[in-house]
């Protein structure tokens, strides 16, 4: 008998700041992968548009979604690597 084949994790990163207007589209994309074992890394860079409540909303709904806010803007190179820090995969993909 062939032992099932475990796939490995696939994190995918976004460190995010100010996108509301394209974050729905972005995030429903990433979630609807045919690939099974991904995770969603959302850093949000004390955004001040209705980002926050629209990565809560996602994370609440999809245990895939890890969402991480920032209390203060710390530039895009610290949220970039608050994405990585915050990985769990074995891979990891980031968007800008």
């Amino acid at each position: 008998m062939l032992k099932e084949k475990v796939l490995p994790k696939v994190s995918v990163g976004l460190p995010t700041y100010n996108r509301a207007i394209t974050l729905k589209q972005t995030i429903d994309y990433v979630l609807n992968q045919d690939y099974p074992h991904i995770e969603l890394v959302i850093s949000d860079n004390a955004s001040t548009d209705q980002t926050r409540e629209i990565c809560e909303e996602f994370s609440r709904k999809d245990s895939r979604v890890k969402y991480i806010r920032q209390e203060s803007n710390r530039g895009p190179t610290a949220n970039f690597k608050e994405v990585l820090d915050n990985s769990e995969g074995k891979f990891i993909v980031t968007g800008k």
